[in-house]
């Protein structure tokens, strides 16, 4: 019996604290569909609830007036916004990371984005 090869989406929304490290697209750059959360917010590719990320709720301004938008992700796009958020902002900053074994909590969780987006 042959197994299926298809990796099963990666759907849950990330912790806050690995959100708060992640850099999202600046607002004035993204199409309605991506604000909306239909679209990757970072590489624009359509979304469904199968292949969606939730990148939770943000509040933003657009025309001088704060609303709330939500974004989401495909995964493959998720892990490479993970990487870079590991690199740029999070290793170098982190106390945490340099007493623990193995990183953080937001290491740790930034490193699985990564190895579930390149499955």
């Amino acid at each position: 019996m042959r197994q299926s090869t298809a990796v099963p989406a990666v759907t849950e929304t990330p912790p806050p604290d690995v959100l708060a490290v992640l850099t999202l697209p600046s607002l004035d750059r993204l199409t309605e569909e991506q604000v909306r959360g239909g679209c990757c917010v970072w590489g624009g590719e359509p979304l469904s609830t199968a292949t969606a990320v939730d990148l939770g709720p943000r509040t933003g301004r657009r025309l001088g007036q704060p609303f709330q938008w939500f974004p989401r992700a495909d995964r493959r796009c998720l892990a490479r916004a993970a990487q870079q958020a590991l690199y740029d902002h999070h290793v170098p900053r982190c106390a945490g990371c340099e007493t623990v074994r193995g990183g953080c909590a937001v290491h740790r969780a930034l490193c699985r984005l990564v190895r579930e987006g390149q499955r």
